[in-house]
């Protein structure tokens, strides 16, 4: 198989959100918690189950440490898709604000 040309193919084209069209999109959803998820997703960068994985015990005041995640609508407890996700995120000033607001707002019923 070493000697096996593989066929030439052009890159996938992957568009790109432009800036402008991301804050007309932010701006455009509906309540706070999407806002808030759609910005964690933008600055974070993490995988959707681990956006939707974080509990109030993951907030340490300045950054999240992410151990769960949630998969099918269930939460999975201390269960992440590879040992590097077990990891401490920092969260930058202005979106601690909102983190902080949120977990006043939603008391227990985020966790």
């Amino acid at each position: 198989m070493a000697r096996v040309k593989l066929p030439r193919r052009k890159a996938a084209h992957r568009p790109v959100l432009a800036a402008e069209d991301a804050w007309w999109l932010y701006f455009a959803l509906p309540s706070f918690r999407d806002k808030l998820i759609f910005r964690m997703g933008v600055i974070w960068g993490p995988r959707t189950s681990e956006i939707f994985g974080l509990t109030v015990d993951c907030w340490k005041g300045d950054h999240f440490e992410s151990y769960n995640t949630a998969y099918e609508g269930e939460l999975r407890r201390m269960k992440v898709k590879t040992d590097d996700s077990f990891r401490t995120v920092p969260v930058p000033a202005e979106l601690r604000g909102m983190i902080e607001r949120w977990i006043a707002e939603a008391g227990t019923q985020w966790d």
